[in-house]
């Protein structure tokens, strides 16, 4: 797990600036405290920071040269399947070590682009060919991994974060449509865009080309496959041997390996199954709020006595989200939707803190299996299509209200939060900005494929576009910032693909979510702490708004920046915090995004401006 920075120069008579080019590297120095190694050749100049989890030897120092020494590779991430890959590679015997870089790389130079629909892990990658002069990019299939790059008539600049590209070039500006993605979509990086304008997002399962200044992009996986059709009996107990077998590949490390435990269902499952494949005791870290908990820390802490795991509870409280509110900003390089990241942000640094390099985390098991409210109602729809009286028999369930927000959820799912309660306040903008971003294809850019149920379509806007990108980006910097590997089993392609395309009464039943994940968790001993009703779980963060940092906010929007912004009606967005404060708000998503979005922009110009 590291960071690198790729300079490639398209015009011979361009001349890199070394002594910037290093600097500008140690931006991402945090990814990668272990070693820095660098690598020069004719137009290419390549930084590396690694962080050392597999072959801590010099023999897994990037960038690293194939064994026929035309290949030169900068890669991010872990192939979990290495050790199975060597039988793939024709010279064995000249590896030098038990890196997957190696592995990786002399893959390369044996199958070129085809060596990725071999690949289980997770990974971004910038491979320079000598004898082509030409640069081959790669990133994972659901894109944990990030890879950034601007390009002009003269470079091309690779690089992990978006931070060094900004400070080697002494130069930014925002970019305004993506800000309207966030606001009105919930989007972050989704496509191509970022939040500053010529700095591109590579896509998830995409590769790229680059030779001379001609760049071609091609799709290597899509998760949608619609040939699964064995019997259900067989599909629960395959999805059973698809995560343990996941598991198990994501427990390969020569360091000591931690879990973030919230004390849901999928770190629960983690938990249990990390317990059961692997030899040593990890260690747990739960995250709560100092005056207004969860509830989650007592029975996270409960699971891992049960299991003999030691338990690291992490308190936050309004202080420490006030002294690190720009700091969060820039690491993220990005607004952000949830006062819970400060929470992710103190465990990442506890983790540190108690020697571990390796985070495992329940990411994904929401998308893959469809487990949000709003999925719900896009299973109702399907159900519908085959019987009518199912979704009239819930829906007499619920108050006009309720119904009211499904309707508008089901019309536009990106304007609501998970519970399907609707949040964009178009007030809060500038009409003039309102009118420059948004439009018909705005909000109907989205592509599936045409045999896609209304339940797939739903998972595919979180998988996509919302929820997985924007969570899979917080995880990568908070961890990273603190030199933490985290990883992802419940995102091994084939277990998501697998959930994926299963039929919709396996992931839903009898208004049960995830229903197929259920039925193999009540198998597991540590089921009994999930016996009882759960409660629904709320964060502080309206009532702290409107408390403890209510002072601190009101000051910050109360400025002549936003009051000249072209975003923002700072007349409207102050009455609401001041409705906040007096309870009269009953949604802070959106505020709470402008409100980021503000410290955000505050952030970046007194770094590099």
């Amino acid at each position: 797990m590291c960071g690198f920075i790729v300079h490639y120069k398209l015009n011979n008579n361009f001349k890199l600036d070394q002594k910037n080019f290093i600097k500008a590297s140690k931006e991402i120095q945090h990814r990668g405290p272990d070693d820095m190694h660098s690598f020069v050749y004719k137009n290419i100049n390549m930084i590396f920071y690694r962080l050392s989890i597999i072959d801590q030897s010099k023999n897994g120092r990037q960038p690293m040269t194939s064994h026929s020494g035309r290949y030169v590779i900068a890669f991010n991430g872990e192939i979990y399947n290495a050790e199975d890959l060597k039988v793939k590679i024709n010279n064995i015997s000249k590896l030098k070590g038990s890196s997957d870089t190696e592995i990786l790389i002399n893959l390369y130079e044996i199958y070129g682009s085809n060596m990725l629909k071999f690949l289980k892990g997770m990974f971004s990658l910038v491979i320079f060919d000598k004898k082509k002069n030409s640069i081959f990019t790669a990133r994972d299939r659901f894109g944990i991994k990030p890879l950034y790059y601007f390009k002009d008539e003269n470079q091309i600049l690779f690089s992990s974060e978006i931070k060094p590209i900004i400070s080697y070039l002494k130069y930014y500006s925002f970019e305004k449509k993506t800000f309207a993605n966030f606001f009105f979509k919930q989007e972050l990086d989704s496509g191509t865009n970022t939040f500053f304008e010529n700095i591109k997002n590579h896509e998830p399962a995409v590769y790229k080309t680059f030779q001379k200044k001609i760049v071609k992009s091609f799709k290597y996986w899509k998760i949608y496959d619609s040939k699964f059709d064995q019997n259900k009996k067989y599909k629960v107990e395959h999805l059973s041997t698809l995560i343990n077998k996941s598991i198990t590949q994501h427990l390969v490390s020569d360091v000591k390996l931690s879990l973030l435990l919230s004390g849901g269902l999928d770190s629960s499952v983690l938990c249990y199954l990390i317990n059961k494949n692997y030899s040593d005791k990890i260690e747990t870290f739960t995250y709560d709020f100092s005056d207004n908990q969860l509830g989650e820390t007592r029975k996270a802490k409960s699971i891992s006595k049960f299991l003999g795991f030691k338990n690291n509870n992490v308190l936050i409280n309004p202080r420490y989200i006030l002294n690190n509110f720009e700091k969060i900003c820039l690491e993220l390089e990005s607004p952000f939707t949830s006062i819970r990241l400060f929470g992710l942000r103190k465990v990442y640094k506890t983790i540190n803190l108690r020697g571990f390099k390796v985070a495992l985390e329940g990411s994904g098991g929401d998308e893959i299996l469809g487990g949000y409210h709003y999925n719900f109602l896009s299973y109702l729809l399907d159900a519908y299509c085959k019987n009518k009286k199912e979704i009239f028999h819930y829906l007499k369930k619920q108050n006009k209200e309720k119904i009211l927000n499904y309707i508008i959820t089901l019309s536009y799912q990106n304007g609501s939060t998970k519970d399907s309660t609707p949040f964009i306040n178009s007030d809060y903008f500038n009409s003039d900005y309102m009118d420059y971003v948004l439009n018909e294809n705005f909000f109907n850019n989205y592509k599936f494929e045409s045999e896609l149920n209304f339940l797939q379509k739903s998972q595919m806007i979180d998988i996509a576009y919302v929820n997985l990108p924007r969570s899979l980006k917080y995880m990568d910097r908070l961890a990273m910032n603190s030199s933490v590997e985290n990883r992802v089993p419940l995102l091994d392609h084939e277990l998501a693909s697998y959930c994926f395309n299963l039929e919709n009464d396996l992931k839903i039943n009898n208004n049960q979510t995830r229903f197929i994940m259920k039925k193999i968790f009540k198998n597991y001993p540590i089921y009994k702490f999930f016996t009882k009703t759960k409660n629904i779980i709320v964060d502080p963060q309206r009532n702290w708004l409107g408390n403890q940092m209510f002072d601190y906010f009101y000051e910050e929007v109360n400025s002549l920046d936003v009051k000249n912004s072209i975003f923002f009606n700072q007349k409207k967005i102050l009455e609401e915090l001041t409705n906040l404060k007096k309870n009269k708000l009953n949604n802070s998503f959106q505020l709470f995004q402008i409100l980021t979005t503000i410290i955000f922009m505050k952030a970046f110009k007194k770094k590099y401006n």
